[in-house]
């Protein structure tokens, strides 16, 4: 046999088993996969939500010094009040936190801002305590990442001090503060 009749069988056996290989591969994907069965697939929503601020009987503020009382912002996820407080002074409400949406949360984060006629007020964590804080507050019983599973309510307590200063400094008259206290939560998975 010549040169040429080898390569022509060569190519003619290398062509017969690229088709074969085609052919095999292609009744192996050509097959259906039938899945038989019911489920049900719910709407999800995200719905982690603050309500019922409520002052507690811890506050040494008379019900007169709070000038508005501890209420929810629209979003859900802080509350406002203003209230007359002296050095020394305690104010303490409790918050619901509630999950009502599809998906278990965790605690992403939270804090207090507090005005004196529109002006920044220094304001410290009660874990941190900052000497030139004139407002010191604690959320008792959170921890950081805090799970909150869905149709779960927490209670929160929020405890907000007049820091007393030097005796020097200390006044009795009350100084009026305006407060604002969010916690933000995230999807917990």
């Amino acid at each position: 046999m010549s040169r040429r009749g080898i390569i022509q069988n060569a190519v003619v056996i290398v062509l017969g088993l690229a088709i074969i290989s085609m052919s095999v591969g292609y009744a192996a994907f050509d097959t259906n996969l039938n899945i038989s069965g019911t489920t049900t697939i719910e709407k999800a929503n995200w719905d982690v939500h603050l309500e019922n601020p409520v002052k507690t009987v811890n506050s040494t503020v008379t019900n007169e010094q709070v000038t508005v009382k501890p209420r929810v912002n629209e979003a859900g996820t802080g509350v406002t009040f203003a209230v007359n407080m002296k050095p020394g002074d305690v104010y303490e409400f409790t918050v619901d936190v509630k999950n009502a949406g599809s998906f278990n949360a965790k605690l992403s984060n939270y804090a207090l801002i507090a005005t004196q006629n529109g002006q920044a007020v220094s304001v410290a964590d009660g874990q941190m305590m900052y000497e030139n804080a004139d407002i010191v507050y604690e959320v008792l019983g959170v921890n950081d990442g805090e799970a909150l599973d869905k149709g779960a309510v927490l209670t929160k307590t929020i405890r907000i001090t007049a820091k007393e200063t030097d005796l020097s400094q200390v006044t009795e008259e009350a100084v009026s503060y305006e407060f604002k206290f969010n916690m933000n939560y995230v999807q917990n998975n």
